[in-house]
């Protein structure tokens, strides 16, 4: 039999080429949920906004319930008899004997007033309506028993009055009396007429 010896390891082969990349691996599975942050801090506050519009007017409310009537008030007390209160005036020219009517001269008159109808001791206020105002007329000739804005004894009055600066015109006389007598008249005041 022959017998073969084995020979030496030969010299190592070159590096053989790189292999071929392999494939991605699969996703790995998620992981778990990570803890919640800390709350933040409050932001600043926001800048005031603008002004809304006026609303619409409400629509009126529906008229109410009329109230009830009030209680009748009381009777008032039964008025005086008029025909008791009726007095009279009548007006002189102080200077002459017209009735009625006086002659303004330098724009001045006097006139005489006498009343009736009055009771005895009435006090007594004679005005004349000038310009649409009720001025008191004064006694230009008082007497010093007496005066002249009081019915006398027969429930009469006699009054004397200077006009000065009255113009030529028609105005209203009127006397009342403090216990509801009063009377009413009218004088002429007419520019003299020279002669």
């Amino acid at each position: 039999m022959l017998l073969v010896t084995p020979g030496n390891p030969g010299a190592a082969g070159a590096p053989g080429e790189p292999g071929i990349s392999g494939d991605d691996g699969d996703d790995g599975d998620d992981g778990d949920d990570g803890n919640h942050g800390n709350d933040g801090n409050d932001g600043n506050d926001g800048n005031d906004g603008a002004p809304g519009a006026p609303g619409n007017p409400g629509n009126p409310g529906a008229t109410g319930p009329a109230g009830a009537d009030g209680a009748d008030g009381a009777d008032g007390a039964d008025g005086a008899d008029g025909t008791t209160q009726i007095a009279g005036i009548i007006v002189f020219d102080a200077s002459g004997p017209s009735t009625g009517a006086a002659e303004l001269t330098g724009g001045n008159a006097s006139i005489t007033i006498i009343g009736g109808g009055f009771d005895k001791g009435e006090s007594i206020s004679v005005s004349a309506k000038k310009s649409g105002f009720d001025k008191l007329l004064s006694s230009s000739t008082p007497k010093t028993n007496d005066s002249l804005t009081i019915g006398n004894e027969n429930g009469a009055f006699e009054l004397t009055v200077d006009l000065e600066g009255w113009d030529a015109g028609l105005y209203t006389v009127l006397a009342t009396g403090d216990k509801g007598h009063r009377g009413a008249s009218a004088f002429l005041l007419v520019d003299k007429i020279d002669g």
